[in-house]
């Protein structure tokens, strides 16, 4: 309820917790009544007067049972407490430490965080009063005994997070939720505040975060170049499981400061806040921010013109489309990051399936049907613990996997993506520091150790056969000498025979292998120069004279199987 009170060239509203004064330059019409004319003297003197507003304001809100709390301060202790309410409410720095307004403005942050975090409670579900609560937060009213809802994004985990490590004020962020705050990292989580009110929006616990990606990207529907910052706390997303265990962090910032009245701000610790200017890089600040992150995440970064991969424009990414949402593909040296949409998933290569020849097989395939667009299917392991182990067979590994299908592609990265598959083919589901298998036997085979006889054992055995040759009786006697040299010669021929033969298989064996790897080669290295249906978008030609043989052969078989019904119909009429 407002009272106002007119005087000359001057209009004043009164409200119960603040005064306001409005200047009206307009002609008022004049109030004559000497009551209007008192009230409006008396509250601008005791507004001139009063030098702790903030103080008269609490006050006068106060209950009856808290209205004795500020009668034992005097003057000094009011003028304290003015400043402390000023700062604990968010009001402009007073002009006697005008200086400090800078540290005034960063204090005032830090202390709406924390105030936030003291007054989480208040976003919680109010229990009805016949309701009691039992152990662990579960109702048992009505005898359910269901667990009570708690409140989303892990807010009620905060209390007792330390002090923020690193901040970025006012980021747009796409992930967890859609909206301009300030994200700090801290030592137990992941703070997402409200840039004005410094209210906690979200808290991701950074136990849970696993992979971190910095991306170079393109804003949509703009050439402004920008850095894409994925943190994930799974590689892939379950919709069923609840959505604590999938948590992401997704926001983009231009790689150079846009122009703008305040510019970009961050905060390192206990210093004060620092404003970049127009133009500065932002790279620098966001490794800085990113190194805050616990020694067990990796930070993997993509930037333009990578040796890796880089599409026609440069980027390490192409754009695609996952059913009906846009997004981009991200190719790195550790997997593919679908980003850029909600949400992310990352394929590893050591969760990826085998490499394999066959077009429906292997870890990631490419498909064109018209030549201008693609599509790239990546199969990967339902779970990242179906290794195959020794006498398992690869029928149960197949059963295990899942397709995921990203098209719409431009068909001219179809050879950027087909040049990065072939570079790190073999490394799907190759896990780290397992031997490679050599599945195609072209490798040297180990030589056997010779077991060490005694040479007791050797006389043994050779008394043993001796035994086993005696002479027949029908031979008449024992072997003449000549008979054993033509053998031992015809042995020994024979034997060089067989040798000379089985290196001649090697020969023709190693002979033919070295021809399929040649072939396999020459076929990797085909150049879309001399092979124009290998260029993008290419498309076989046919010539008008097999398209005119192709449809009088199909109109000759027309003819022909009309003539042969109506000489059926005939036989049946007679």
């Amino acid at each position: 309820m407002n009272v106002l009170y007119l005087k000359p060239e001057f209009a004043i509203s009164v409200s119960y917790d603040s005064y306001h004064i409005r200047e009206k330059k307009d002609n008022l019409k004049q109030k004559t009544s000497r009551n209007h004319i008192f009230q409006w003297f008396q509250v601008e003197k005791d507004y001139n007067m009063s030098k702790t507003p903030y103080v008269d304001a609490v006050s006068t809100s106060l209950p009856s049972v808290l209205s004795d709390l500020l009668t034992s301060f005097d003057t000094i202790s009011l003028d304290k407490l003015e400043t402390l309410i000023r700062f604990c409410t968010g009001a402009t720095c007073p002009p006697r430490i005008a200086g400090h307004a800078g540290a005034w403005t960063s204090g005032q942050t830090r202390v709406q965080s924390q105030l936030s975090v003291l007054n989480q409670k208040t976003g919680e579900k109010r229990n009805r009063p016949d309701d009691e609560v039992g152990e662990a937060g579960t109702s048992t009213a009505n005898g359910s005994g269901a667990p009570s809802k708690k409140q989303k994004l892990g807010l009620t985990d905060s209390a007792d997070d330390s002090q923020a490590l690193y901040t970025l004020h006012s980021v747009s962020v796409t992930a967890p939720i859609r909206k301009k705050v300030d994200i700090s990292i801290r030592k137990e989580a992941i703070h997402l505040s409200n840039p004005s009110s410094g209210s906690l929006e979200a808290r991701i616990s950074v136990e849970s975060i696993t992979r971190a990606f910095l991306v170079s990207t393109l804003a949509r529907n703009k050439n402004k170049e920008q850095w894409m910052v994925v943190l994930l706390s799974a590689d892939s997303f379950d919709k069923k499981s609840e959505s604590s265990d999938h948590t992401q962090v997704m926001f983009s910032i231009d790689k150079d400061v846009p122009a703008g009245k305040e510019g970009f701000k961050t905060t390192s610790g206990l210093k004060s806040q620092v404003t970049h200017s127009k133009g500065d890089p932002t790279l620098p600040l966001l490794q800085e921010f990113l190194a805050c992150l616990p020694s067990h995440i990796k930070v993997i970064t993509a930037d333009k013109g990578s040796q890796v991969f880089s599409s026609s424009s440069g980027q390490p990414y192409v754009d695609a489309y996952r059913g009906a949402k846009e997004g981009t593909l991200v190719f790195t040296e550790h997997g593919i990051l679908w980003g850029n949409a909600r949400p992310c998933e990352f394929f590893a290569l050591e969760d990826l399936s085998k490499h394999s020849e066959s077009p429906v097989e292997g870890g990631v395939k490419t498909l064109s049907a018209t030549g201008r667009t693609f599509t790239v299917f990546v199969r990967r392991r339902a779970s990242g613990e179906d290794i195959e182990e020794e006498g398992e067979d690869e029928d149960d590994d197949d059963q295990a996997e899942e397709e995921i299908e990203i098209a719409m592609i431009d068909g001219k990265e179809k050879e950027k993506v087909d040049s990065w598959i072939r570079k790190y083919k073999h490394l799907f589901g190759k896990q780290k520091g397992s031997p490679v298998v050599d599945k195609k036997g072209k490798g040297k085979a180990l030589e056997e150790p010779v077991p060490d006889f005694g040479q007791d054992e050797l006389d043994s055995d050779g008394d043993e056969d001796d035994e086993d040759f005696a002479p027949d009786e029908s031979d008449g006697g024992e072997p003449s000498d000549d008979s054993d040299s033509d053998e031992a010669e015809s042995a020994e021929e024979g034997g060089l025979d067989n040798d000379d033969d089985d290196d001649d298989d090697d020969d023709e064996n190693d002979d033919e292998i070295g021809d399929n790897e040649a072939e396999n080669l020459n076929a990797d290295k085909l150049d879309p120069a001399h092979h124009p249906l290998l260029r993008p978008g290419a498309m076989p030609k046919m010539s008008k004279a097999a398209l005119e043989a192709v449809v009088n052969m199909v109109e000759g078989d027309l003819e022909n199987n009309e003539d042969e019904e109506e000489e059926e119909d005939e036989l049946a009429l007679e």
